[in-house]
């Protein structure tokens, strides 16, 4: 408002009223039903996220396997993460797949084909599975009749054997007749481990196929003086008895293909197992030629050659060899 004194004009400022202040209305609290609204609505939020493709486990890699086929073990997979919890959420989501569970199950199927070492299943976000297989390496088959054992480099039967491994594995034959089951201890750790050695440096040769066996063997019912026992081979005549190198810790001799003593008692495979060994090779001729495992393998290998080239002179007879393992048995 202008005003006029004097003459002269002049602007009365205003002074503001001082507002009282308003009464502010009061605050809701929430209550449970706003508590549970939110919480269910999270819920079926993560529900929706959780059951949408880009999270649903597809991808699976498999690593480690040797007789197992991967797609196998894929297909096992697939059928496991199949199924659902509570009939609605899949296993084969990201955030609802557990990977021990998953682990045990495929352990408990896969062993009924392959012996196994373990399996170590683990996911990786947002659609990838990695499986890594563990299987126990076996050394060697041994053949009970007519059903091939896989063993491994303890001894200890793992599971049965294919075609497959009868083909790619040294093979022992088992002429005594025993009843083994898996876990069991079938072979002396001993001889387990000298099978592959010997297999590979006498293929290198050019002996192939190679077969190893264990013998009949005629067990006493008692042995009072607790000494070693072993059979011995019986010579066809007294020539070729008993020829031995001394340098080399051979012996050979030639004897005649006779029948398996019957057996007066089974041994006790116990017993057995405490045996050390010795090797014994023979030839298609009919030489039967007894190594000392003590010693380093291919020192003994090329003494047998250049033993029996002293002996053969065809060499062609060596074609095939059969490689026994001699136990040793001492009684308690």
């Amino acid at each position: 408002m202008l005003r006029r004194r004097s003459g002269r004009s002049f602007v009365q400022r205003r002074v503001p009223r001082e507002r009282l202040p308003t009464a502010q209305p009061p605050r809701r609290i929430p209550g449970p039903l706003t508590d549970l609204a939110v919480i269910v609505t999270l819920g079926l939020l993560f529900l929706i996220v959780s059951l949408l493709p880009p999270f649903r486990l597809s991808a699976i890699e498999v690593s480690g396997t040797k007789r197992l086929r991967p797609e196998y073990v894929v297909d096992i997979a697939r059928q496991l993460m199949g199924q659902r919890r509570l009939g609605i959420l899949p296993k084969s989501s990201y955030f609802y797949f557990d990977p021990a569970q998953l682990q045990e199950q495929l352990t408990a199927n896969l062993q009924q084909f392959v012996p196994l070492d373990g399996i170590i299943v683990t996911k990786r976000f947002p659609r990838f599975v990695a499986i890594a297989v563990r299987e126990l390496e076996p050394a060697a088959i041994l053949v009970v009749g007519d059903v091939p054992l896989l063993i491994d480099a303890h001894g200890t039967l793992t599971g049965e054997g294919s075609e497959a491994d009868v083909a790619s594995l040294p093979t022992i034959e088992e002429t005594n007749a025993v009843l083994l089951q898996s876990g069991d201890q079938a072979l002396a750790p001993s001889v387990t481990a000298a099978v592959g050695p010997i297999r590979d440096a006498l293929t290198v040769r050019g002996l192939d196929p190679i077969t190893f066996a264990t013998p009949q063997l005629r067990c006493p019912f008692e042995n009072p003086n607790d000494q070693p026992l072993t059979i011995e081979p019986q010579p066809i005549d007294e020539e070729t008895a008993g020829d031995a190198d001394a340098n080399t810790n051979l012996s050979i001799e030639k004897v005649l293909p006779a029948p398996a003593p019957i057996a007066e008692q089974l041994c006790d495979l116990s017993a057995a197992l405490k045996a050390t060994t010795e090797l014994e090779v023979r030839t298609g001729e009919g030489w039967r030629v007894h190594l000392d495992t003590s010693r380093p393998f291919e020192q003994s290998l090329d003494a047998l050659f250049l033993a029996l080239n002293n002996k053969l002179r065809d060499r062609t007879s060596l074609h095939r060899i059969d490689l026994r393992f001699l136990p040793r048995l001492y009684y308690q």
